[in-house]
């Protein structure tokens, strides 16, 4: 699963970032409910915030219910306009 989700900083909404991200896990029959996932805000950073979404699944599911979960949060991020950031580097030439 993705332990680590990065939003952009600044230009996404957090909350709805949330939301979504724990609809997909709600409505998922592969994620269990008890224990129940854990989503929040894992780190912030100059140009991202990093969401922690973990959620618990049965060793089988494990790597299906992954799949599922990672295009679900990626097609539902898109359609919301919610910005998944690009790597940056700064190189300069001295």
């Amino acid at each position: 699963f993705l332990d680590r989700l990065r939003c952009g900083r600044g230009r996404s909404d957090v909350d709805a970032a949330l939301q979504i991200v724990d609809a997909i896990l709600q409505a998922n029959p592969r994620v269990l409910k008890d224990p129940a996932p854990r989503i929040g805000v894992a780190r912030i950073t100059d140009f991202t915030v990093s969401l922690g979404v973990k959620p618990w699944a049965q060793g089988p599911d494990y790597e299906a219910a992954a799949a599922e979960i990672n295009k679900a949060i990626l097609v539902a991020f898109r359609a919301r306009n919610i910005a998944l950031p690009v790597p940056q580097r700064e190189v300069r030439m001295l």
